[in-house]
Order: structure tokens, then C-alpha cells, then sequence
């Protein structure tokens, strides 16, 4: 969401006010197309969604053009993306690393890209992985 979306549709200030905005919706294998109208608390945002798209960067060119709001992660604001995060109280997604198999454990490649996740993801050095919301970066 823009500046430029705000003047026109106002600030929303919880999930149930999202239902007079444009939502834009990123819909790919492994993200839930369900999450968002359970959000809104509903059973379909087909009536709210503006722009569908399966494309991580049409959907990120979207909500910086102003189409609408949608999902995006809170490290979009530290990568200097012009749009404005909102605290509507809702997390979405978290990660989590897998091995294959135990094994895979105790060899020495995985647990080196294990250590470099571990540092790609630390909250103490990139707060945009912490479990609170950032408003602006740092």
C-alpha cells in the first residue's frame, strides 16, 4: 500500500475494514489461497480482489503501484520498497528447516547451510525476521 492508495481508500485499522479495499492476491504452490479470506473472516475475497497473480514480483510491482494492499514480508520496507506497512494484528507465515533424513544431520554440508540460514534469518541482525512488527527499518 502507497500514499497515493491511502489518500483514495484511507487507512484500514483492522481485518474487517479490509473488505472496502482492493486486495491484490499472489496465488503459487505452497501459499494458501484460503489464508486471506479466512482473514477477512470470510468465505471468499473474490468479490475484493482486485489483481490475482502467481508471480512474487507482479504482485510486489502491484502494491507499490497502488492497485491495493496485499501480503508482503516485512523486510520489503528494509529493501527500500515506497509502501506502507500496516499492523492489523495478523502474522502469516513462519519457516522452518528440514533434513531429509536424520543422517543428514551429522554431515558436514548440511549443517554448514543449516549455520548459514540460521544467519540469514537471525532476528538480532535483521530485524525484519523478528516476531514484532517493524515498522520501518533500521
Amino acid at each position: 500500500m502507497t500514499d497515493k492508495y491511502l489518500d483514495l481508500f484511507r487507512v484500514p485499522k483492522c481485518p474487517d475494514d479490509l473488505k472496502n479495499h482492493r486486495i491484490v492476491q499472489q496465488v503459487a504452490p505452497g501459499l494458501d489461497e484460503n489464508a486471506i479470506a479466512g482473514f477477512f473472516g470470510i468465505d471468499s475475497i473474490d468479490n475484493v480482489v482486485a489483481i490475482r497473480t502467481n508471480s512474487n514480483t507482479a504482485h510486489f510491482y502491484a502494491i507499490e503501484k497502488s492497485a491495493g494492499i496485499g501480503v508482503l514480508p516485512t523486510f520489503a520496507v528494509a529493501r527500500g520498497a515506497p509502501v506502507i506497512p500496516l499492523d492489523i494484528g495478523h502474522r502469516l507465515l513462519s519457516g522452518h528447516l528440514a533434513y531429509l533424513s536424520p543422517r543428514c544431520a551429522q554431515d558436514a554440508a548440511p549443517r554448514s547451510h543449516n549455520r548459514l540460514a540460521q544467519k540469514y534469518f537471525d532476528p538480532k541482525i535483521h530485524p525484519w525476521f523478528r516476531d514484532e512488527f517493524i515498522i520501518r527499518a533500521n
